[in-house]
């Protein structure tokens, strides 16, 4: 009898029920969103940062005050190349992306 009382008392609390699937369900899509986030991210990081170079050049002139030292032709000519080129980077990044599955 003794040895019952023993073993009811160091018996291991049972440990909670899994949660429904409907519960389980709003975690999952919520890392499952983060995960598939990170993995775009991975893959248009290396597509962009030429465009973004090329932002960080015309952000640098600005800083600068490099542009409104220039002629009026020279000034718009270098705005227009930079937005071509800006343009024509994103174009080459962004089209061969694809969405993570």
């Amino acid at each position: 009898m003794r040895s019952a009382l023993l073993a009811d008392a160091t018996a291991r609390p049972k440990p909670n029920p899994k949660p429904t699937a409907t519960r389980r369900q709003p975690i999952t899509r919520g890392r499952l969103l983060l995960v598939r986030l990170g993995l775009l991210f991975e893959r248009a990081w290396p597509a962009l940062w030429p465009a973004m170079a090329i932002a960080g050049i015309f952000v640098a002139l600005g800083l600068f005050d490099v542009l409104p030292l220039l002629d009026g032709y020279v000034h718009i000519a270098t705005l227009t190349a930079l937005a071509v080129r800006f343009v024509a980077c994103l174009w080459r990044g962004l089209r061969g992306l694809s969405l993570p599955d």
